[in-house]
C-alpha cells in the first residue's frame, strides 16, 4: 500500500469516526452500514464498490466523499488504474444525484490530469452506448467552460488538448462527446 493510499484510508477512519454503542441520544453504531469506511485494503474496497455500489452511496456523507477521494488517489497513483475507473463508474451509474457536484469536479480533475487513462477507459467500456459516466463527463466539461473567461476560447483549448494526444480513434470518440455538448447549458 502506498503512502497516499494509507493516509487517505487513515483519514476515512478519522472522519467517519467510531460511534460508541453506549452514547445516549446518538445514532447507534451500525457496523453493517459503516464497515467499509474502515477498510484498509484499497483494492478490496474498490472491488466491493463494483459489486455493491449502492451500499457505499448510502454511507454517511463524510464517508462517501472520502470514498471519492480514495478513487482520485488510487487512479492518479497506480499505473494499472482501470480498477479505480471501474469502481468510479459503478458509483456514477448508481448515484442518486447528491454526489453530482463532487463527481463533476473529480471528472474535471481527471480529465486534466489523467486524460489518457480516462479517455481509454471511456472508449473501451462505453463505446456505442450512452452512459452516466459520459453524461457526467460532458457536464464536467461544461463546468470547466463556465469557469473560463472566454467560453469559445476554452472550447478550442479543450479540443486542442485532446488532439495533442496521439490516439486517433479515442480522440475522435472524445471529440464526438465534446461536440455533442449543448453549450447553452454551460452558461
Amino acid at each position: 500500500m502506498n503512502k497516499i493510499t494509507y493516509i487517505s484510508l487513515s483519514f476515512i477512519v478519522l472522519s467517519c469516526g467510531y460511534q460508541n454503542k453506549t452514547d445516549i441520544g446518538k445514532e447507534k453504531y451500525n457496523s453493517e452500514k459503516n464497515k467499509f469506511c474502515f477498510e484498509n485494503d484499497t483494492i478490496k474496497l474498490l472491488n466491493e464498490v463494483i459489486i455493491n455500489p449502492k451500499k457505499f452511496i448510502s454511507l454517511n456523507d463524510s464517508c462517501v466523499f472520502q470514498l471519492v477521494e480514495i478513487h482520485k488517489n488510487y487512479i492518479l497513483n497506480n499505473m494499472n488504474n482501470i480498477l479505480g475507473y471501474k469502481s468510479l463508474n459503478a458509483i456514477i451509474e448508481n448515484s442518486d444525484g447528491y454526489l453530482s457536484e463532487e463527481l463533476l469536479y473529480l471528472l474535471v480533475f481527471l480529465f486534466e490530469n489523467d486524460y489518457l487513462n480516462l479517455s481509454n477507459f471511456l472508449y473501451e467500456s462505453h463505446l456505442n452506448k450512452k452512459s452516466e459516466f459520459e453524461i457526467l463527463l460532458k457536464d464536467a466539461i461544461c463546468v470547466r467552460i463556465i469557469d473560463s473567461n472566454d467560453k469559445k476560447k476554452e472550447v478550442e483549448k479543450i479540443k486542442n488538448f485532446i488532439n495533442s494526444f496521439n490516439q486517433a480513434d479515442i480522440n475522435s470518440y472524445i471529440l464526438k462527446l465534446i461536440n455533442s455538448i449543448d453549450y447553452s447549458r454551460c452558461n
